[in-house]
């Protein structure tokens, strides 16, 4: 199967540091493709460079088998990519709708066309499931609605490639459930999905191939049927999780500084 997106040897430096060293992954049409490793070992770092967030300082980004080159995440909406935040980045005093076609709004007779971006607007949640009142504003809306309105509009651009960056991290069990019905509804709509999260559950419930990085590398990659989470785990940390636990530290002593009563 020909990948959507196939990223070939991405190197990143911040300063003196290398974030990412030589990180290959591909990502397939009808398949969600989780990405893991412990904080620090550049999972958003390779999301941000396929979604033109940043420019890999070496490496090769193919799109539909011909090379891509972003100079931003508009270049690469062009082309059908679309990253998703932990924070969504939408506008609070704006509508929903407004934020679905942010800087795109259908005109009529050189104005707004007010009903017709609502009506686009509804029928492309009405796509994810999701029920919200387009012309209601977004602030006070949960995280798990605006991450659905940054959904809607990825959709609305024709996103292929989705990449969701820890958009679990601050969900309900509830929302999470519901997220993970709409990604594969999306699946089965032929989309390439990275998803970038640390629960287990989550990864071994909808995910169907795991790469994992470690400090900066991809060091393993994995069909979720064909792994368990001890095998995730052990390629994350760098050894067994035996040892891991075996070499954890002592109880601990008698205190050598304790607080009461604090104001």
């Amino acid at each position: 199967m020909t990948p959507l997106v196939r990223a070939s040897g991405l190197t990143m430096r911040f300063g003196a540091v290398d974030v990412l060293q030589d990180a290959s992954v591909d990502l397939l049409p009808g398949e969600i493709h989780a990405l893991v490793g412990e904080n620090g070992a550049g999972k958003s770092t390779l999301a941000k460079l396929i979604g033109g967030v940043y420019r890999p300082r070496a490496g090769r980004i193919e799109v539909d088998g011909a090379e891509a080159h972003f100079h931003g995440p508009r270049d690469a909406a062009a082309r059908g990519i679309a990253l998703i935040h932990q924070e969504p980045l939408t506008f609070p005093d704006l509508s929903v709708a407004e934020n679905i076609f942010i800087g795109r709004q259908p005109t009529l007779a050189g104005r707004v066309d007010w009903a017709r971006m609502r009506r686009e607007a509804e029928r492309w949640l009405g796509s994810l499931g999701v029920t919200l009142d387009p012309a209601a504003p977004v602030r006070g809306l949960s995280v798990a609605d605006r991450q659905m309105i940054e959904l809607a509009s990825a959709l609305s651009q024709d996103a292929r490639v989705l990449l969701l960056d820890e958009t679990t991290a601050s969900l309900t069990p509830g929302e999470v459930s519901r997220l993970a019905g709409v990604l594969r509804r999306l699946k089965g709509e032929g989309k390439a999905i990275a998803f970038i999260g640390h629960r287990m559950e989550e990864i071994f419930d909808f995910c169907d191939r795991i790469t994992v990085l470690r400090d900066g590398r991809v060091v393993g990659e994995r069909e979720t049927s064909r792994t368990d989470v001890e095998e995730v785990l052990r390629r994350m940390v760098g050894r067994p999780i035996s040892e891991l636990m075996a070499s954890a530290p002592r109880p601990l002593g008698e205190p050598l500084l304790g607080v009461r009563g604090l104001t």
